[in-house]
């Protein structure tokens, strides 16, 4: 019941969350893409190459998933019930609607893509709710953290020779991660 009782230390709690969230995501995201043909091979054999896109696709659906995460608990920490159905009910609604038009076009790609379009819905109504119950759970920092998170994720999906793979993402992350320390978006602490 912290929402009610202690709002402004509960959105700083979520904005704090929201960015650690996001901070964690960021390199499991561009080690999944980048790794993506390793991984589906690990995992399978070859026969299931064509599924890295389904992969890759999917796993972009990982960072709404966070926000979406975020902002849902705050809504039950808020007692927000019935937004926190309306979220729902509009990441269904819009996943569902997606399927229907890209999955006879795209096969199991559109259903991917149908997904990551529900969870950003999701996320995106959630969020909004949340907004009204605490004025503004996306601050400065998490804008900064995010305009570095969107272009190296962007690069993890570089087509790379696959011995360079694991560099390649590697390095994304270590140069993810001194960015986002030096432009103080999330602090050591």
């Amino acid at each position: 019941d912290m929402g009610r009782q202690a709002p402004a230390r509960a959105l700083e709690l979520i904005q704090d969350s929201l960015r650690l969230m996001l901070f964690l995501a960021v390199p499991v995201v561009t080690c999944i893409v980048a790794l993506s043909p390793q991984i589906v091979r690990l995992l399978y054999t070859g026969e299931y190459t064509p599924a890295e896109s389904v992969l890759r696709i999917s796993i972009i659906g990982f960072l709404p998933c966070c926000a979406h995460w975020v902002f849902l608990n705050s809504l039950v920490a808020f007692r927000a019930h019935r937004p926190l159905v309306a979220a729902y009910a509009v990441g269904i609604a819009v996943q569902a609607i997606m399927c229907a038009l890209l999955v006879p076009t795209w096969g199991a790609e559109g259903a991917a893509l149908a997904g990551f379009v529900g969870e950003c819905s999701t996320a995106a109504t959630a969020g909004y709710y949340v907004a009204r119950l605490t004025a503004n759970p996306i601050n400065a920092r998490t804008l900064r953290l995010s305009a570095v998170s969107l272009p190296v994720v962007a690069f993890s999906f570089t087509r790379m020779v696959p011995e360079y793979r694991c560099m390649w993402a590697a390095s994304l992350c270590g140069l993810y991660l001194m960015i986002v320390i030096f432009s103080k978006a999330v602090h050591l602490s």
